[in-house]
């Protein structure tokens, strides 16, 4: 493979790898890239961190293929639609409004989902455990409360779950 492209020349390095899967993971990424490069588009180096992510093994295939996805989605959003989910989220007479009120409600999780959104605003690293801890309640529990906060489109992880950060979306 003519490694000329800078990117594919640092995916190069990975094909010569011992470990199993990873040089299938970086022919894979290869395979990719040169198919974009063929219908005339130029990666991202977006595009290519995730795939150095994905073959050194720091996230799974699933979660590549949500990262980019989700990039994708950010990228591609107008402004018109960013203008109708204001409208719905501020309309008083909102569906959308009144579900989000009515899941933070359940069981207390207002209050619960306040505290973690105000520790995650101050320090976007914090862990589980550690939100678990300052707030004396289970890392089950705020598992839930995250969960919800993330169904509700306050709250994103960003990058890998070791290594990656807390994203607060106002």
């Amino acid at each position: 493979m003519p490694y000329d492209d800078p990117i594919l020349k640092e995916l190069g390095g990975y094909f010569k790898a011992e470990e199993p899967g990873r040089r299938e993971r970086a022919e894979a990424w290869a395979t990719a890239i040169g198919l974009q490069k063929v219908d005339g588009l130029t990666p991202s180096q977006f595009l290519f961190d995730t795939a150095k992510d994905h073959i050194e093994g720091r996230i799974t295939q699933n979660q590549a293929r949500r990262r980019i996805c989700d990039y994708w989605r950010r990228i591609h959003r107008t402004a018109e639609e960013d203008k109708q989910k204001i409208r719905e989220l501020t309309d008083p007479g909102s569906c959308q409004k009144k579900v989000v009120r009515k899941r933070l409600s359940e069981k207390g999780c207002q209050k619960t989902c306040g505290k973690i959104v105000t520790m995650l605003k101050k320090n976007p690293n914090l862990t589980q455990n550690g939100m678990a801890k300052a707030l004396g309640i289970s890392r089950q529990a705020v598992q839930k409360h995250l969960a919800r906060l993330k169904d509700i489109g306050h709250l994103r992880r960003v990058g890998p779950d070791k290594g990656g950060h807390w994203e607060v979306i106002s």
